[in-house]
């Protein structure tokens, strides 16, 4: 038997509107600096992290 997930609109635009998100926000020096550091294991993109603390707040507001 074998399961699939039920058909989803939202689930099919997600990883489309990523990958146009991810190219608009990448930084090439990022990438490059963090390639170096985690001795190119994997590709990056270079987008930085959200700042944890701010996007607390956010969510406290």
């Amino acid at each position: 038997m074998t399961l699939a997930p039920p058909p989803s609109a939202l689930a099919d635009t997600v990883p489309a509107r990523l990958v146009v998100s991810y190219a608009t926000a990448a930084d090439p020096v990022g990438s490059a600096r963090s390639a170096a550091y985690l001795k190119d294991v994997a590709p990056f993109l270079g987008i930085p992290a959200p700042p944890t603390p701010r996007a607390h707040t956010a969510v406290r507001a």
